[in-house]
């Protein structure tokens, strides 16, 4: 999620509906970084290393971010409703209908937990059980299937980068479900 820094006045920034695309171009430009842990920690769980700022811009030429939640958190203690997860899942449909994925990670387990109300045409299977042993006190979930009207790709699953991630051990996990996905972003 993206959240609201009133201190800041980022609220009309938030707003603005290339935010995330201006963040990432942040993220991968030396002039202009700053430091964002969840970044940092998955760009070097999907590469296997820490990245210089230029071997990232590679990275994301091969990737895309989507910001599941699609509304800015009031802050980061916020969580979002079960709304935002049903408009996050409609959204997901269109975003992979025009990007047409092979694979998509989810960077967090809050998604996937909320399945109850899918948007019509996608089904994601798969998802149980968990692994019996636990990283970051998260249990892995297994690779699992996502079903769309536009075809069928593979989905993955780690926990949220942010804090408290040990990129090396979830690494692992991505090169064990995905392994010819994670074979190219490294």
């Amino acid at each position: 999620s993206h959240y609201i820094n009133r201190e800041k006045t980022n609220v009309e920034d938030v707003a603005r509906p290339d935010y995330t695309r201006r963040l990432v171009a942040e993220q991968i430009h030396p002039k202009y970084r700053w430091n964002n842990p969840t970044f940092t920690n998955l760009t070097a769980c999907l590469s296997g290393r820490n990245l210089q700022p230029e071997e990232m811009h590679r990275l994301w030429e091969k990737a895309a971010l989507y910001n599941f939640i699609q509304r800015p958190m009031e802050n980061p203690n916020a969580r979002p409703a079960a709304q935002d997860f049903e408009i996050g899942w409609k959204t997901f449909l269109t975003v992979t209908d025009i990007l047409r994925p092979d694979v998509c990670i989810f960077a967090g387990f809050a998604a996937i937990s909320h399945l109850d109300n899918l948007p019509a045409g996608l089904q994601i299977t798969g998802t149980t059980p968990w692994e019996k042993d636990a990283i970051n006190n998260t249990y892995p979930r297994p690779c699992f299937t996502i079903s769309t009207p536009h075809g069928t790709l593979k989905g993955a699953a780690v926990k949220h980068p942010g804090r408290f991630f040990t990129v090396d051990k979830w690494h692992a996990v991505l090169q064990r479900q995905i392994p010819q996905a994670i074979k190219t972003l490294s």
